[in-house]
């Protein structure tokens, strides 16, 4: 039986919607900042997230969502978008 688990992610740095999200090197930084291990996301961290969940080591996990965000959903998101959101709309974006 298939069993899935939803992996909840923050915006991935070199993708599309992330360059949308945070268009200049600042706002990245920013972003990064709010994340409690200082780095913005890379394909490879949802991709080993994955990979565990499909692995053996995971064959009791189910029923959950796994979010792969570096700790940003504790409370960093929030303070990120908004401070994005005061910076573009100073820089007219």
């Amino acid at each position: 039986m298939l069993e899935l688990t939803p992996l909840c992610q923050v915006p991935i740095a070199d993708t599309e919607g992330f360059n949308r999200l945070a268009p200049s090197d600042e706002l990245q930084q920013r972003v990064a900042n709010s994340v409690p291990l200082k780095r913005n996301g890379q394909g490879q961290d949802i991709a080993n997230a994955a990979l565990f969940l499909a692995s053996n080591m995971a064959s009791y996990i189910t029923g959950v969502v796994l979010p792969v965000d570096g700790g940003w959903s504790l409370g960093g998101a929030s303070i990120a978008m908004t401070e994005l959101g005061d910076i573009a709309a100073k820089h007219g974006l």
